[in-house]
């Protein structure tokens, strides 16, 4: 069984059956393009960098494509001419404070 703790540091950490711990390690947006650049990563990847996590992305269904479709047309329709309206491409957040 695994019980889940915080590491003495502040760091997830699972304990596992054997005693081994499992420390997850966050990676930086600079981090992570880097995995781009050198090959760890791939652009056709379908991953995600999510509060310091890389995240497999799910496939897209008829279901989101079609709520996707219908929040960008209003979106678009609402915000014309005072804003760009980017969808479902690479946003670059600042980090948090």
């Amino acid at each position: 069984m695994t019980a889940a703790h915080a590491h003495p540091k502040g760091t997830p950490a699972a304990h596992l059956a054997d005693e081994e711990v499992v420390t997850r390690r966050r990676f930086t947006v600079d981090e992570y393009e880097r995995m781009l650049e050198v090959g760890i990563l791939a652009e056709d990847d379908r991953v995600e960098l999510i509060d310091g996590e890389i995240i497999q992305k799910m496939g897209i269904g008829e279901r989101h494509a079609a709520c996707v479709n219908d929040l960008a047309e209003i979106c678009i329709m609402r915000l014309a001419g005072r804003v760009i309206v980017s969808i479902q491409n690479p946003a670059r957040l600042p980090p948090r404070s």
